[in-house]
């Protein structure tokens, strides 16, 4: 995780050397030294060019530590005098742990005296964090080693004790903490569940919504699409209905100009009938013989009279003219004759009676 770290950009300069060292120092922990030898290097000379003493310290410290681990006291010495001295102002605490350090790495070469210094010199830093753990630890390790080298086995003891109540404090501390990190880690997972779960429903919120809008959205185009059809539905009927109105207008002014021309043509040929019966009664006089020898009378009465062809042809016309004149008189008087019903449909054309007369052959 902290080498992922540097994938990103870093938010200071402190922030990038801090993560180097802590990189650094989780190789140290898994005793990893090559590595972790090489990114407190990377960390101290970066401090350095940044101006950080602080953290060249810190990282310095570390460094040594390392060294010390390793067996290489005398490699340590410089970094962790380095250490001491530059972690001083902002990092007291760091110079009580270097000096302890120190005082360990001095041991180990029999420097007592020296290493009794800088252990009394870690006791009297005063450090802003007190109940620092790895203080306390190094403290009760350091004088441990220390009372074993002088030869006081009881004092040395009494630390060795203190170093185990430290560890164990240590330890339950840790186990504490892990407890705490379970829980952590069990209420982010139910949070990370709830959230999945509220995710879920989003979608499907999110895809009920889509769905009905979609549905709405066809439902309209589909109502659009009906309305319109029925639009021009309506309209074609219209234009029909327009269309058949005009041609029976049509067909009615048609048919009423060949009533009335049959009708002028029938009523022509009575005023020629009624014309030639007038010369007949008068006395014969050449020219009138001449009219009547050329038309013989018998062939134009029988031309002239309302016949059943003449009668059917003047029919039809009337019928256009009066849809349902003749089926409605039958419905309604059907033991009329069919003279009777001739008479009524030119009653119904408002003829003078000689006129009718004249078309039914009748007087």
């Amino acid at each position: 995780y902290t080498e992922q770290a540097f994938r990103y950009p870093f938010l200071s300069r402190r922030d990038e050397v801090s993560t180097y060292n802590n990189t650094a120092m989780v190789y140290l922990r898994l005793k990893r030294y090559t590595k972790a030898d090489s990114l407190f290097h990377r960390t101290i000379s970066l401090a350095r060019s940044y101006g950080d003493t602080t953290y060249e310290g810190i990282a310095s410290g570390e460094y040594g530590r390392s060294f010390l681990l390793q067996g290489h006291t005398r490699q340590a010495l410089p970094f962790l005098y380095r250490a001491y001295h530059l972690c001083m102002g902002e990092a007291p605490e760091r110079s009580a742990i270097a000096a302890l350090d120190l005082a360990s790495a001095l041991l180990s070469i029999d420097s007592t005296a020296k290493a009794e210094a800088f252990i009394r010199q870690a006791r009297a830093i005063q450090t802003h964090n007190t109940i620092w753990a790895d203080y306390a630890l190094a403290y009760y390790q350091t004088q441990t080693l220390y009372e074993r080298k002088a030869g006081h086995y009881v004092n040395a003891l009494a630390y060795q004790d203190s170093v185990m109540m430290v560890k164990d404090s240590l330890r339950i501390q840790f186990n504490d903490r892990l407890v705490a990190n379970t829980e952590i880690r069990t209420n982010a997972e139910r949070y990370l569940s709830s959230l999945q779960h509220l995710e879920a429903e989003k979608r499907a919120a999110i895809l009920i919504r889509n769905i009905i809008c979609i549905t709405l959205l066809v439902v309209t185009a589909a109502g659009g699409y009906a309305l319109h059809q029925n639009r021009q539905k309506r309209q074609r009927e219209k234009e029909i209905l327009l269309e058949r109105q005009k041609r029976a207008d049509d067909e009615l002014v048609h048919a009423t100009a060949q009533l009335r021309q049959h009708m002028r043509y029938l009523q022509e040929k009575n005023e020629l009938i009624e014309q030639l019966t007038a010369e007949l009664a008068q006395p014969a006089i050449p020219e009138a013989q001449q009219r009547i020898a050329a038309v013989p009378v018998e062939d134009l009465l029988q031309r002239t009279l309302l016949t059943e062809a003449d009668w059917q042809r003047f029919r039809r016309l009337f019928e256009q003219v009066y849809p349902g004149f003749f089926e409605t008189l039958q419905q309604q008087y059907p033991d009329l004759t069919p003279a009777d019903v001739r008479l009524l449909a030119l009653s119904k054309l408002e003829l003078p009676s000689k006129d009718i007369g004249f078309m039914l052959g009748v007087s």
